[in-house]
């Protein structure tokens, strides 16, 4: 499966919300505000790969987070490549029901049942390690 070339809508908000906090900076390096349109094109190229698959419901802080992150340590303009080192990794969601025995627990008739048929298979293995 190959990444399309576009981020999903809500995530590039978030890009852009970022790169807006970062021009306001005016960090060394900083891009022309005439050239923004430009600088979030080669962001959201390089963001592509690593936001395609994302879901709102998992993935909606990490992004603000990376760029939290990176305006609170950035001296001068950063790279794509600064804020994909720290975009922290996705929240485990719970795994409540997941887990859950889906089937009644077995009777005591059918538990005797399985034992009778282990016991039978046992008592095979045991013939034929005779032979």
């Amino acid at each position: 499966m190959t990444a399309p070339c576009k981020m999903p809508d809500w995530a590039y908000n978030q890009m852009i919300e970022g790169l807006q906090k970062l021009l306001v900076l005016r960090l060394q390096g900083s891009p022309p505000a005439d050239a923004i349109a430009a600088v979030a094109a080669v962001w959201e190229e390089a963001l592509t790969p690593t936001t395609w698959t994302w879901q709102p419901e998992t993935d909606s802080e990490r992004l603000p987070t990376a760029f939290r992150r990176l305006i609170r340590q950035a001296d001068r303009w950063a790279q794509p490549a600064q804020l994909i080192h720290l975009i922290p990794p996705r929240r485990e969601l719970p795994v409540a029901g997941l887990l859950e025995n889906k089937r009644n627990p077995p009777s005591a008739a059918e538990r005797q049942a399985a034992q009778e048929r282990v016991r039978q298979m046992l008592n095979r293995l045991t013939q034929s390690k005779k032979f």
